[in-house]
């Protein structure tokens, strides 16, 4: 079967170099920041080998992320040098005095990213690299991020991205369109991952999608209003696709399934335009599941329905059919039209 390929970039990295600490408290007290940056990336010490990624500073008056450029995430950070710098008065958190005594010379793993790392109007990366090594996403969403270009998970990696990962949706379509670029999501093959409700809605400029093997359902509204997406590769381990999951994406042209078991959708999971002239491309021999599974079977109808029924009189009087046999006198909609016995596809 033809299969649409995305290929992305998969990193790994190991970093030791100078080490500086930001904020570590707000006003209140709380143990909001970064300890130690390193690389450009900043960190909180859960303990003496491991470490979340988190933004500049995360107190009450604002979000500072402070990151930009391509931001890759290692797998694992050296902490090698102990001229931490605290900006917060006298007061010395408890983290920051056990990484001057404690953990000076330790390699860290890094596990978790907190919930506000990519908050902020400082939020200027043009690309994120998440590694196989996060276990915790901490409900982390991306909010500010007018530069960012590509977002990649590299391979193993396991962890369900939350309900509104880097939603757009409570944004005006033409500030979208002029502020916002995301053009690629790279998917690894290898991994576990669920996609959560309106994680990449209304990102107007991605073109393609694989929705590679490492994922298993895809929420509602997931990819709603990603109007310029054209390919949709559905991997073999996805079991389901929420409603409207891919709902306003009037421009999807060919859909390529790899699972032999057709995943669980529902009958707004597409938009009516993409059941009537998307091309669904399904494994060899499954066609019939396919053909008779809910959501599915629409595409198989939009293709066939009304059309062998019309006699030689449709066929030369001049007006146009719906696939359901209806004349109208010229196509209104968008959809598959049948004019003096050809099919023509409104866009």
């Amino acid at each position: 079967m033809k299969k649409i390929l995305f290929f992305g970039l998969t990193v790994w990295m190991s970093v030791s170099a100078n080490a500086q600490c930001a904020h570590t408290k707000d006003e209140w007290g709380y143990h909001h920041a970064a300890d130690i940056k390193i690389d450009n990336i900043y960190y909180q010490f859960i303990n003496d080998s491991t470490v979340r990624v988190t933004a500049y500073d995360t107190g009450l008056e604002a979000i500072q992320s402070r990151y930009e450029g391509d931001v890759i995430i290692p797998e694992y950070v050296t902490f090698d040098d102990k001229s931490l710098i605290i900006q917060n008065g006298w007061h010395f958190t408890e983290a920051a005095q056990r990484g001057n005594i404690d953990y000076l010379g330790n390699t860290f793993h890094v596990t978790e990213i907190s919930e506000w790392t990519f908050w902020g109007h400082d939020m200027n990366a043009t690309s994120i690299s998440f590694p196989s090594s996060i276990i915790n996403m901490n409900n982390a969403k991306i909010r500010g991020a007018f530069q960012l270009k590509s977002i990649t998970f590299s391979e193993g990696f396991s962890c369900d991205l939350t309900n509104d990962f880097f939603s757009l949706e409570k944004i005006e379509e033409d500030f979208i369109k002029d502020h916002y670029s995301l053009e690629y999501i790279y998917f690894p093959e290898e991994g576990h991952i669920n996609i959560g409700n309106n994680a990449f809605n209304h990102q107007v400029h991605l073109s393609g999608i694989r929705l590679s093997n490492s994922i298993h359902h895809v929420g509602e509204k997931a990819f709603y209003n990603c109007s310029r997406l054209e390919r949709l590769v559905v991997g073999k381990n996805v079991e389901s696709l929420g409603a409207e999951a891919f709902g306003l994406c009037e421009n999807i042209s060919e859909i390529t399934v790899e699972a032999e078991t057709p995943p669980t959708i529902a009958e707004n999971t597409f938009t009516d335009a993409t059941y009537q002239t998307a091309t669904l491309t399904v494994p060899e021999g499954c066609e019939e599941a396919y053909r008779s599974a809910m959501g599915w079977k629409r595409f198989f109808a939009a293709s066939t329905d009304g059309i062998d029924e019309m006699g030689p009189a449709a066929r030369e009087d001049g007006l146009y059919y719906t696939i359901d046999g209806i004349s109208v006198d010229r196509p209104l909609k968008k959809g598959i039209y049948i004019h003096k016995g050809k099919k023509v596809i409104k866009q």
